[in-house]
């Protein structure tokens, strides 16, 4: 089939060449949507007919500024040139359903420069075959101006065919659009298994599993908490505050309030010493101090409980049997990360501390720890996962960040919206990623940038610093 198509391509592209010129523009046009038609029809492209047809428009349009340019710097003689030509452009989509499959997973570069050369080698091929005409002195003008276009365009339809909506790709690349509540409710219509967690009913394989929530006096972490007894799960959760955890209504569960600072070791490990056994994990305990405080140990408080604290509970957890390889933990970090680089300098104990910098300094380090679990030795056999729950309107965020909570208030998620991906990833039979990071229950990259990515010898430093506070 894949021999049989090309054959097919490549005729119809010599066909159009020689006879372009002579077809009339409606017919050009009818012909354009009858290859449309019998290329859905036959290969069944994974797409609705209306997103084929608009990426046909998409293709010819590109090809339209693309020869508009040639014929206008007089690289091509304008006079030699049909517009009819366009057609190539339409069946140019037809290699895409199954010739062009394995060219998507290669490496950037590489179908850039495949995409330059085919495009730099079809246009001198056109003119050899007298479809138009290269001005004097101009073919390598041609041959350059072709090949950094195809450059952009090939690469980037690549990708284009393959999403779902290239409206949400825009808008996702927007991040407002996606990290805000407009943005869950896009995404929650792709959400397969269930859609809505607030119509989870109880199930047996619910009722015998027993969670531990950090942080679950509040915000986010009180809507797993709610979330999760409501199905039948029997939930232990950490905080600070007794009134709070009082207060809190919709606890099913026969689990327990454990007052606890994640700042504070020792008290980490007194509750270790006679917990029960957990079947899920959720780190969610996290504050942001208007000043820098350091715990007994001389690490900033952040530090000391977001990323240390659940470091060593989850380490305690593991050498006492608590927690098993069958136990899945959901590290909850933040999309404001993304725009951090991970500074293992100032975070133990930040020279200058600024709230919201060392914020974010933490939850950088929270996915790059969990991606380094899924590789060693001692955890590579649990299941590690991060998320950030986009913006989600919580009384620490309006009191951490007010000017920012204000600005975007009728934009921000609720607590339901921001404790989706954490419960989902607990209670979902589909197949996770080890050490993956989530968002909107899809698992997506960490680093908007690549040079976010930390390097190789800071991984190890982070993962020693942290081993040096289990002793």
């Amino acid at each position: 089939m894949l021999i049989l198509k090309s054959l097919v391509l490549q005729t119809l592209w010599f066909l159009i060449v020689f006879y372009g010129k002579e077809l009339e523009a409606l017919l050009a046009i009818f012909l354009a949507v009858l290859f449309l038609v019998f290329d859905y029809m036959i290969f069944k492209p994974k797409m609705s007919m209306k997103r084929f047809c608009s990426l046909a428009i998409f293709f010819t349009f590109y090809g339209f500024i693309n020869d508009l340019f040639l014929t206008k710097f007089d690289i091509i003689v304008s006079d030699s040139y049909s517009f009819n030509y366009l057609l190539l452009w339409v069946v140019f989509l037809g290699y895409y359903e199954l010739v062009f499959d394995k060219l998507r997973s290669l490496p950037l570069w590489i179908t850039s420069i495949v995409g330059g050369t085919g495009g730099s080698l079809a246009y001198i091929s056109a003119s050899k075959l007298d479809a138009f005409i290269i001005s004097d002195n101009q073919e390598y003008n041609l041959i350059a101006f072709v090949f950094l276009s195809w450059t952009i365009f090939f690469p980037l339809t690549l990708r284009i065919y393959n999403m779902k909506s290239f409206k949400n790709y825009i808008l996702d690349k927007l991040v407002i659009t996606s990290f805000d509540l407009t943005g869950f409710k896009r995404h929650q219509k792709e959400f397969v298994d269930y859609p809505d967690l607030t119509k989870v009913k109880s199930k047996v394989e619910f009722l015998d599993k027993t969670a531990l929530v950090t942080g679950g006096t509040s915000g986010i972490g009180e809507c797993v908490l709610t979330t999760l007894s409501s199905i039948g799960v029997t939930v232990d959760f950490i905080g600070r505050n007794e009134i709070k955890a009082k207060s809190i209504k919709g606890i099913r569960s026969k689990g327990k309030f454990i007052k606890l600072d994640m700042g504070a070791w020792e008290e980490i490990k007194a509750f270790t010493s006679a917990a029960t056994h957990y079947d899920y994990v959720v780190l969610n305990a996290g504050a942001m101090p208007k000043d820098k405080v350091l715990n007994k140990s001389d690490v900033e408080l952040q530090c000391a409980s977001q990323l240390i604290g659940h470091f060593i509970l989850l380490n305690r957890l593991r050498k006492n049997k608590q927690i098993s390889p069958s136990t899945k933990i959901v590290w909850v970090s933040s999309g404001g990360m993304y725009l951090k680089k991970l500074d293992l300098e100032n975070l133990i104990d930040p020279a200058e501390y600024d709230k919201v910098d060392t914020y974010a300094n933490v939850k950088r380090a929270q996915v790059t720890l969990v991606e380094e679990l899924a590789k060693s030795k001692e955890w590579k056999e649990y299941n590690n996962y991060s998320m950030h729950p986009g913006w989600v309107g919580t009384p620490g965020l309006k009191e951490a960040l007010p000017k920012f909570y204000n600005l975007l208030e009728k934009r921000l998620r609720g607590v339901s919206e921001g404790a989706d991906t954490i419960v989902w990833l607990l209670i979902t039979n589909q197949k996770l990623v080890n050490g993956g990071f989530y968002f909107d229950r899809r698992r997506v990259r960490p680093y908007f940038f690549k040079s976010y990515d930390p390097s190789s010898s800071q991984r190890d430093l982070l993962m020693s610093t942290l081993r040096e506070h289990l002793k």
